[in-house]
């Protein structure tokens, strides 16, 4: 018995191996097209963060708040306060930015994990330092949690949570 293949095993490899192939290469175009899909996200989400911190160093409150979601799903925390509503957000935010002279506010870190192509999760710490009218200053890093969905082509935030840790104790 001959160890050498057939002249039918071998186009009978040649073409189980073009079929791998292919399915293998329109496989590997999927995974890539899911991949595109979840940097578009992550892109989307990083740049409306930057937005809103951009927003806090402005003391825009409105610019500040488009970034959370104005419906009754919003829930958002906040070094132990639950906000019940967006607009208990909202008068906090805008009594915040009445009573701020000076802000600076900056990202350290961020994750983001697609859940899917309209939601996903961040994680972040940014730091911030805001000079009051009253020449009180506040400072402190904060960690942030946050649940984003795409809602009419934007983005929001419908569940966040923000501990701080103020200046004098940060490392």
């Amino acid at each position: 018995m001959s160890t050498f293949p057939t002249c039918s095993t071998v186009v009978l490899y040649f073409v189980a191996t073009v079929f791998v192939t292919a399915a293998c290469r329109e496989s590997a175009d999927v995974q890539t097209q899911e991949s595109e899909a979840e940097v578009d996200v992550v892109d989307a989400i990083l740049d409306r963060t930057t937005q809103w911190a951009e927003a806090n160093r402005r003391r825009d409150a409105a610019a500040v708040l488009d970034m959370y979601i104005s419906s009754d799903e919003l829930r958002h925390t906040e070094n132990g306060v639950i906000f019940p509503s967006y607009e208990a957000l909202a008068e906090f935010v805008e009594g915040w930015y009445d009573a701020t002279e000076e802000m600076d506010l900056v990202w350290e870190q961020r994750a983001v994990v697609p859940l899917s192509a309209d939601a996903a999760t961040m994680t972040g710490i940014f730091r911030y330092e805001a000079r009051q009218k009253s020449g009180e200053v506040w400072a402190g890093r904060v960690v942030f949690t946050g649940v984003f969905v795409r809602r009419s082509g934007s983005w929001k935030l419908v569940h966040g949570h923000e501990s701080s840790v103020p200046a004098s104790e940060m490392k």
